[in-house]
């Protein structure tokens, strides 16, 4: 059984390649949006964009489609970043494409019990 804390501890400690096997193990096992969270950090610091634009995009769906706001709007939020933040050949590579609104949104929405307080 593929674990999330493994895979974690391994992005951690900068093991990129350990990091990428064992979160790509979880996606296999769970499709865990956490893993796939955890699989675009690893693809940011290995320089391999597209990966963490795929992972990301997902992460953003499967948190939507389990109503987590919080996690829908922490995805669109590492969405946008790049596009807003880096040098202009990364934001013509990486479309900010409403990323930004669509966390703004999703951090207002009321209706998320993980919102509760916040």
């Amino acid at each position: 059984m593929a674990s999330l804390l493994a895979a974690q501890e391994a992005l951690a400690s900068g093991a990129w390649s350990r990091a990428d096997s064992a979160f790509r193990a979880v996606i296999e096992e769970s499709g865990d949006p956490l893993a796939h969270e955890g699989l675009a950090q690893v693809a940011w610091w290995t320089d391999d964009a597209e990966t963490c634009l795929s992972a990301r995009e997902m992460a953003y769906r499967l948190w939507r489609e389990q109503e987590n706001a919080l996690g829908a709007a922490r995805a669109a939020t590492a969405l946008a970043w790049p596009g807003t933040v880096c040098s202009s050949d990364v934001g013509t590579r990486w479309p900010r494409g409403g990323w930004d609104w669509r966390a703004t949104s999703c951090s207002m929405s009321k209706s998320d019990p993980n919102m509760a307080g916040a």
